[in-house]
């Protein structure tokens, strides 16, 4: 039993629930082929499968590490109202020169406070960690902890972006005509700068942000 997986721990739940894959996947709104990747191992198990999974009352530390018990001290269910988990990127969202964004399937999950992603859901929200100085005149700090959407794209405001694969925090202003969209650093520091058409490509707004978390820097 010491050797078990995840992919092995997932399969105890769906059995611990009295279903077969295919009920799983429809319960999860998967299909019963990528639920048979989960169960091999084959694909990562997705953000939203461990949220809905918690609100069941299944201790996600324990599906991931195997610490703890199959079921939080909550009964199946049953979920806290007050605490949210949201999925937690590791790869910082420059404020600054920017860095490597990795795919949302590396990610920890973090509790916070359901009120400050009101009135999100918690499988529509990412967190991701703020990196440098370029956002200091939005009081976004260094190591802070960034909430977003990616529900949300539309419009003027800060948001989670990606530049040749780079994520950053920046405001945003768009052309009315659609032509290009300034990357505005508040910071006087920092230039603005302009993306038009061209490169298209090579930006994605990932989401607007919605709030963020200070950190204690004593």
């Amino acid at each position: 039993m010491g050797n078990l997986q995840e992919k092995d721990r997932l399969k105890q739940i769906r059995e611990q629930l009295g279903l077969n894959q295919s009920e799983m996947a429809n319960k999860f709104g998967k299909t019963q082929s990528l639920w048979s990747y989960y169960e091999k191992g084959l694909k990562p198990i997705q953000a939203d499968v461990y949220l809905k999974l918690g609100d069941l009352g299944f201790n996600i530390e324990w599906l991931k590490s195997g610490v703890g018990e199959m079921y939080t001290d909550k009964k199946a269910g049953q979920s806290d109202e007050k605490i949210a988990m949201v999925p937690f990127i590791p790869s910082g969202a420059s404020a600054g020169y920017g860095r490597i964004f990795e795919a949302y399937d590396n990610f920890e999950l973090i509790p916070v406070l359901r009120t400050l992603i009101s009135p999100y859901r918690p499988d529509q929200v990412f967190a991701i960690a703020a990196v440098g100085d370029s956002m200091i005149g939005s009081k976004i700090f260094d190591g802070d902890i960034v909430f977003f959407s990616p529900e949300r794209k539309e419009g003027n405001g800060i948001f989670v972006i990606t530049v040749d694969n780079k994520a950053f925090v920046k405001r945003l202003e768009f052309d009315p005509l659609g032509k290009w969209v300034k990357l505005i650093s508040d910071n006087p520091l920092y230039e603005i700068q302009k993306i038009g058409e061209e490169y298209s490509a090579s930006f994605k707004i990932e989401g607007r942000v919605i709030a963020w978390m200070h950190r204690n820097r004593e």
